[in-house]
């Protein structure tokens, strides 16, 4: 790409962002390729911060407070509303009989397989929305858990304490990790999956990080986590998605030729449904989650890659 067509291209893409978010026809062109490489800034992304970082600088920290007040408010909906606590863990899994569900429910969708990363983006991204609502805190962001530091591998304080039913982010079901158990050096080391050049194929990242740090913490926290159909019942899987979600974004911040798999139509094209904080049925697919700031609007504490236009290319 020349110098020229390069500028022009990402004068246009910046023209984009200050209108609004960008269309995937324009993030998938490749003229503009070499530009994606490094993010720009579309008005402020939201933060997606570290949970021990928010509890370790204030225990009352407002994301936190604004947490615990949204999953309480969503957990006094009935099943039946697609924004309460119950419909939106059931749209990973779900014991209920399919007979007994809402008309329309997009329940027991979750895809662990092909689809892993870019399923749970979708469903991280609506679940969030339904989060600000219900908190009414409109810069919400939801945290992650950063696990790999040892001081961080018991669950995080908010979640076990006070260990009782009036703590909206309380789940009875986790044997140990109420008590103040540790999860494993083991379990939580993303070194391994960070690795692999490729994203789907043999030997990649995707597998990778889907077997530890995701399976294995699931597994270790047991409880509903344990469970395939019960998972997002507890508070915690948003935030250790959250963290599985921000291990995607490392895995490209890497470079090396770690890039998303935008050549294969199926990854790409194959549409999944959610329902938004207006009680919408919506769809998405991997061409919308290829990139968290320009398309979706947050990033992470760490990596941190929004850098401002003229940053770019003067």
């Amino acid at each position: 790409m020349q110098r020229r067509d390069f500028l022009k291209g990402a004068a246009g893409l910046i023209a984009a962002a200050g209108s609004g978010p960008v269309s995937a026809q324009e993030l998938n062109n490749p003229r503009n390729l070499e530009f994606l490489k490094i993010h720009w800034c579309y008005g402020r992304p939201k933060l997606r911060q570290n949970v021990y970082s928010l509890y370790n600088s204030n225990p009352n920290h407002p994301i936190i407070q604004a947490y615990r007040q949204a999953v309480s408010v969503m957990k006094g909906r009935p099943a039946s509303d697609p924004t309460s606590w119950l419909y939106q863990a059931n749209i990973h899994g779900t014991n209920t009989p399919a007979g007994s569900w809402p008309p329309g429910a997009p329940w027991s969708t979750c895809d662990h397989g092909f689809h892993f990363l870019s399923w749970h983006r979708m469903y991280l991204y609506f679940f969030e929305r339904i989060v600000r609502a219900a908190c009414g805190d409109p810069d919400f962001a939801l945290p992650y858990w950063d696990y790999a530091p040892a001081a961080n591998r018991t669950l995080p304080p908010p979640f076990r304490n006070p260990n009782n039913a009036t703590n909206p982010l309380w789940d009875g079901t986790r044997p140990g990790m109420n008590g103040g158990g540790a999860l494993p050096a083991s379990a939580v080391d993303s070194t391994t999956c960070l690795v692999p050049l490729a994203f789907l194929g043999g030997g990649q990242f995707q597998g990778a990080v889907q077997g530890t740090p995701h399976n294995v913490v699931h597994g270790t926290i047991g409880g509903n986590m344990g469970g395939f159909n019960t998972a997002g019942q507890d508070p915690i899987f948003w935030l250790h998605h959250c963290n599985i979600d921000r291990l995607w974004e490392k895995w490209l911040a890497q470079g090396g030729g770690r890039v998303n798999p935008t050549a294969n139509t199926t990854w790409m094209n194959t549409n999944f449904t959610f329902v938004d904080e207006n009680k919408n049925f919506v769809q998405m697919s991997g061409a919308d989650v290829l990139y968290t700031i320009n398309q979706l609007n947050y990033q992470y504490e760490d990596p941190r890659t929004c850098v401002p236009p003229g940053g770019i290319i003067s």
